[in-house]
């Protein structure tokens, strides 16, 4: 230790004008020597341990989501299948959990032994041979994954047994997912930025993923809808669709808060560290901020022009859309640009949750519109608003900043297509393959009672059993005309 305190006594010597420089780099150059041989930290491993602890922080963070979609999804749906949507969320948690570390890790983030190949990974199964630097990058990863397999929960709940919720999620989380993590976010993936030689010189700018996440959850769901088809009672004899309000408000509210309140390790998380971008943290929190206001204003703009009120619901869901859109630029565009991108995003929301409505995909979160359809915009916003300061790139900037000949933007259509064409062929296989064998849908005595009674052992609230048959005013939406009216009705 004292050879440690002569070197700090050289520094101070040398602040205090009593030293020359060239006799304190003397000193100094074998000071890292001393501190490790005295048993403490060198600068290097404190840098890495302080990025380190900022992952594991952020991956807890976007973990808590979970929380926020179980708030959420209980409070969209009717109260005879809350319990039901509790448990499928912890099914992704868990059954996604196992996927990953047996084979979801390896095919996106695994070394594949053909250099040549750029499709998938194939090293590090059931983290055999895992480098131990590599732990933090596998947790936070695993949080990102069991999110996308959520978010295609909200899409098909009410109707969708049990047994082939867990087949979807296991494949979800340990092959579709992972392809496309590979494709974007490993260095070796053909779409990648990282790759030595990217695509078009400069690879999809994806970073916290509206395609690698929200496109495949989004687009997942809306196949899966369409698949095990609408809920009973979701639209009359004459093809119109009839409201089934979900049954708390406030759950879903505080969903919505939960899940903007872990966006923020979702999107500064995704910068893989903090030490040397301590300012292009707070840049991505401020972004992202921006991004949930524009969604909201864009989606209370959409309810006073076009619905004609105050829209709470669509209001929640606008801070969601908001948040999605900027999923992807919230480190390449400036400040002023996540509050344009979040408001656009809530008109588009907006016109594909009218969209699906209309060629009846029923979507009782709106997953679909929502992740799908901005996660799309999003990706797409990135060729529009890239911002040339933030991207470091002559051929990579955004159309409002000249285009750099449109390379960013051909790269970002790019992305849209391939991950949409990936997600849509896989899952019409897994979701089609389920329906085939007659595993997909409960019966409609089951759906009509509630999944919580049929499967679940009783209701979710015991005391309130009778309210269930009280009668009701539900809202009908004329498709495509979009008139609304009041109907008397009793729940399915």
């Amino acid at each position: 230790m004292a050879d440690v305190e002569s070197r700090v006594a050289a520094l101070e010597a040398l602040l205090a004008g009593g030293s020359s420089l060239d006799s304190f780099q003397k000193n100094y150059s074998v000071i890292t020597d001393a501190v490790e041989g005295e048993g403490l930290a060198s600068p290097s491993s404190i840098r890495a341990g302080v990025d380190m602890l900022f992952i594991v922080l952020c991956g807890v963070l976007v973990f808590f989501m979970q929380c926020g979609f179980i708030m959420l999804s209980v409070g969209a749906v009717r109260r005879k299948n809350a319990k039901n949507i509790i448990l499928y969320i912890l099914l992704d948690a868990t059954f996604g959990a196992v996927a990953w570390f047996f084979f979801g890790w390896a095919f996106a983030y695994g070394p594949n032994p053909n250099a040549s190949s750029k499709f998938i990974g194939a090293g590090w199964f059931v983290t055999y041979n895992l480098p131990k630097e590599e732990y933090v990058n596998w947790f936070f990863q695993y949080t990102f994954a069991a999110t996308a397999t959520t978010i295609i929960s909200g899409s098909i709940i009410e109707r969708t047994k049990v047994v082939a919720y867990i087949i979807y999620a296991m494949l979800v989380t340990g092959f579709v997912y992972p392809v496309v993590a590979h494709w974007v976010w490993s260095c070796d993936g053909w779409l990648s930025a990282c790759l030595d030689s990217p695509l078009l010189e400069i690879g999809l700018v994806d970073l916290a993923g509206c395609g690698v996440v929200h496109m495949v959850g989004g687009i997942g769901g809306a196949v899966g809808a369409a698949i095990v088809g609408p809920r009973i009672g979701r639209y009359d004899a004459s093809g119109r669709a009839l409201a089934m309000p979900g049954h708390s408000a406030p759950f879903l509210a505080l969903g919505v808060m939960i899940l903007w309140f872990g966006w923020y390790g979702f999107n500064t998380g995704s910068l893989l560290g903090i030490v040397g971008q301590e300012t292009m943290v707070p840049h991505v929190a401020i972004v992202t901020t921006l991004g949930a206001a524009g969604g909201t204003l864009g989606c209370l703009s959409y309810s006073l022009l076009v619905e004609k009120h105050w829209n709470v619901v669509n209001a929640l869901n606008g801070a969601l859309a908001g948040l999605v859109s900027i999923t992807a630029a919230c480190a390449s565009v400036e400040l002023w640009a996540g509050l344009v991108i979040g408001y656009i995003g809530g008109w588009i929301f907006s016109g594909c949750s009218w969209l699906l409505t209309y060629v009846k995909i029923d979507d009782p979160l709106e997953a679909a519109a929502m992740h799908g359809g901005c996660g799309m915009w999003g990706l797409w916003a990135v060729g529009w608003f890239a911002s040339p300061s933030l991207m470091g790139n002559d051929r990579a900037c955004g159309v409002f900043y000249g285009g750099c000949g449109g390379w960013l933007l051909g790269v970002q259509t790019i992305g849209i297509v391939v991950i949409a064409a990936w997600v849509i062929a896989l899952m019409a296989v897994i979701f089609g393959a389920l329906h085939l064998v007659g595993i997909l849908r409960v019966a409609p005595d089951e759906e009509k009672a509630g999944m919580d009674s049929s499967y679940h052992g009783g209701d979710a609230y015991p005391k309130d059993q009778q309210a269930d048959s009280e009668p009701f005013t539900t809202t009908t939406l004329e498709a495509p005309a979009g008139k609304i009216k009041e109907a008397e009705g009793t729940e399915a």
